[in-house]
């Protein structure tokens, strides 16, 4: 483990204050984000909270989902984090892994039990944004277990527009 990794897991034991970044950002966010499981076990061990959120509304497993860290979304989920915390912007785990295409994310999410019809604030769901982001393989599996293809947006976009609307021809068809 690195030093600096020690210090933080040290000063955690010891019930000392672990402070957060600007954004909120708790060491259990940054090593989310960053990939770090050992960390984030160690962390999740010694009593910090897996639900805690950043001044965004964004929970570890938000950012580990949106990040593409398919061994700490498992980790979280096994300690129960929240699989339908959602950003201020109404973003859930499945949404974000959708958006940046982590198909492995996504199906662990779901078989976890996300709802795969959920809607951000916006209206979107979840194969939106797999769609407006040229996903062509989650966009697939969306459909295969049979996800509402024709679920609209408050705008009135439908995931096929906004794959035609964006150019990303193969989704559209």
């Amino acid at each position: 483990m690195k030093k600096d990794q020690k210090y933080i897991l040290i000063a955690a034991q010891r019930g000392l204050c672990i402070r957060k970044d600007e954004n909120g950002n708790s060491p259990l966010h940054r090593a989310c984000q960053n990939g770090n499981l050992k960390l984030v076990q160690s962390l999740v061990q010694i009593g910090i909270n897996p639900n805690d959120r950043n001044n965004f509304n964004y929970t570890p497993l938000l950012l580990a989902s949106y990040n593409g860290h398919l061994e700490i979304v498992q980790y979280l989920l096994s300690k129960g984090s929240l699989i339908e915390a959602q950003t201020d912007a109404g973003m859930t785990p499945l949404k974000l892994a959708s958006s940046k295409g982590h198909i492995v994310i996504v199906k662990c999410l779901i078989t976890s039990g996300a709802n795969k019809e959920a809607s951000d604030n916006s209206g979107s769901t979840s194969l939106m944004f797999a769609s407006v982001n040229s996903h062509l393989e989650v966009v697939k599996y969306h459909i295969s277990i049979g996800v509402n293809k024709d679920a609209t947006a408050k705008n009135g976009i439908t995931p096929l527009m906004a794959a035609s609307q964006t150019g990303h021809l193969e989704i559209a068809k």
